[in-house]
């Protein structure tokens, strides 16, 4: 069996063309750490911003993908 290509990715970043790079990978993955408890957004908004950030990733390629990385509470805790 050969080698799988990935690229590890991080929240959307404006000017990166994900959609090009995932021509060239095997496997989608990325790493999520939402941002709970911030003051900006309320739970709901941003549980369904990274439901959006999953479902634009799996559609990268129209196959499953891994969250590399997560975590369930704010980073620093």
């Amino acid at each position: 069996m050969g080698k799988v290509r990935t690229r590890k990715r991080m929240d959307p970043f404006a000017g990166f063309d994900y959609q090009k790079v995932a021509k060239h990978v095997d496997l989608i993955s990325w790493d999520s750490y939402p941002a709970w408890g911030n003051d900006n957004q309320t739970a709901e908004e941003l549980g369904r911003n990274i439901s959006l950030i999953h479902n634009c990733f799996r559609s990268l390629k129209h196959q499953n993908f891994l969250v590399m990385e997560n975590t369930p509470q704010t980073e620093d805790n």
